[in-house]
């Protein structure tokens, strides 16, 4: 019994839930003195939007092409899109017309293709995946993909967020 909660105690997440009802009235207090304010929510939404594109970049960078063989890296290597023509598809056609044409040339993950009940089919390529190549070995799943975002013909587009 000492032994498992010993190990419980080294686990961060459960260390976290243990200190909660300690830490959380002085986070209440602190969230509430400096409540949310319409002014600020408009200023972290117009930031939020205005560096967009740049999120986009660095996550292609470091999750697709910095991990070729990652599930990403494999669907823009099968398209024949490398970093650069990634850049200039968003210099010329903008975040959402980039979103468009890459889920129009195969390069987006079925729900069901992500879970890894279903192998991924592109044409000539075909994998099954393991949900925890997505985390690039720093983030759960669940962080890599956000928002949802639908491409044409009803498909989830790639880099789905989760807000918050």
């Amino acid at each position: 019994m000492l032994r498992e909660l010993s190990r419980f105690a080294r686990d961060p997440h459960a260390r976290q839930m243990l200190t909660l009802p300690l830490t959380l009235p002085r986070t209440l207090r602190a969230f509430f003195k400096d409540g949310p304010t319409i002014a600020g929510a408009r200023g972290r939404l117009a930031g939020a939007v205005a560096t967009r594109e740049a999120r986009f970049r660095a996550i292609a960078r470091e999750r697709v092409f910095a991990r070729p063989d990652g599930p990403y890296g494999r669907l823009f290597r099968h398209a024949g899109c490398e970093e650069g023509d990634l850049a200039r598809l968003l210099d010329t056609e903008g975040l959402e017309g980039t979103l468009s044409r890459l889920a129009g040339v195969g390069i987006y993950l079925m729900p069901d293709e992500i879970k890894g009940l279903r192998d991924v089919r592109r044409g000539s390529l075909s994998f099954r995946m393991d949900p925890r190549n997505l985390s690039g070995g720093r983030t759960g799943a669940r962080r890599f993909f956000r928002r949802p975002a639908v491409a044409p013909a009803g498909r989830f587009a790639m880099w789905r967020r989760r807000s918050g």
